[in-house]
C-alpha cells in the first residue's frame, strides 16, 4: 500500500496532490489493519518485550513487499519515469547530513503515529470523518515537509536500479544506503514511540 502511495506521489506533477493520494496507502492500512512498521513501532511502549518480534518482522515483511512492488513496476512502461524521479528523491536524501536525517525522520514518525491515534481514538467514537481527516492531514504533512519515512523510502531506494543500478555520479550508494535506512528506522522508532511513551508515564493525558 505504501508502495502505491509511492507511485502515486512520484507520478504526479502536482506535489500538493500527490502527497493526498499517498495518504491512501496508509488509510487503507489502518482501514483493514495491514502491517506497517511505523503503524507496529508506536505500540512498543505498551508492550512487553517480545513484542518486538512482530515488529521486526513486520518491517521484514515491509522491505519485501517493496522489493517486489518496485520490481514489478521496472519493466513496466511507467518504470523508467518512476526511477528517474526516485533519483531525484534519494540523491537528495543521502545528501543530507546524519543529524538532520534523524531529526527529520523523528519528526515523520511523531506525525504518523497522530495520525494513527486519531484515527483510533475518532473511530472509537464513531467519529469516522474525524478518523479519515487524521490521517489526511498528518501524513500530507510530513511528506510536503520532505520528512523520511522508511518503508517509503524503501520503495525509492529499490526503484533505483533502472536508473543506474544503485549509482549516482558513478559512485555506488548500497553501503550509504544502509547506513541511511537504520538511521531512518532509528528516528522514525523514536518519533513513534514519544508520544505512547509520554502517555505511559503520565506526562500526557
Amino acid at each position: 500500500m505504501i508502495s502505491i502511495g509511492g507511485t502515486v506521489m512520484l507520478s504526479s506533477p502536482n506535489p500538493y496532490v500527490g502527497a493526498f493520494m499517498f495518504t491512501t496507502g496508509l488509510y487503507i492500512i489502518l482501514t483493514h489493519k495491514f502491517g506497517l512498521f511505523t503503524g507496529k513501532v508506536c505500540e512498543v511502549p505498551n508492550h512487553k518485550p517480545v513484542y518486538l518480534i512482530e515488529v521486526f518482522m513486520t518491517i521484514l515483511g515491509n522491505l519485501i513487499g517493496t522489493f517486489i512492488f518496485a520490481s514489478l513496476l521496472l519493466p513496466t512502461r511507467i518504470g523508467g519515469a518512476l526511477s528517474a524521479a526516485a533519483l531525484d528523491v534519494v540523491a537528495l536524501k543521502l545528501s543530507d547530513s546524519p543529524l538532520s536525517t534523524f531529526i527529520m525522520s523523528v519528526l515523520c514518525g511523531l506525525l504518523v503515529c497522530l495520525a494513527i491515534y486519531t484515527y483510533r481514538a475518532c473511530t472509537e467514537a464513531g467519529n469516522h470523518f474525524g478518523a479519515a481527516l487524521g490521517v489526511f492531514t498528518c501524513i500530507p504533512l510530513f511528506i510536503l515537509c520532505g520528512f523520511n519515512h522508511c518503508v517509503a523510502d524503501m520503495y525509492y531506494l529499490f526503484l533505483l536500479p533502472e536508473a543506474g543500478i544503485w549509482t549516482v555520479g558513478g559512485m555506488r550508494l548500497l553501503g550509504g544506503m544502509t547506513s541511511y535506512l537504520l538511521l531512518v528506522i532509528l528516528g522514525n522508532s523514536v518519533g513513534c514511540m514519544l508520544l505512547p511513551f509520554l502517555k505511559k508515564v503520565k506526562l500526557l493525558p
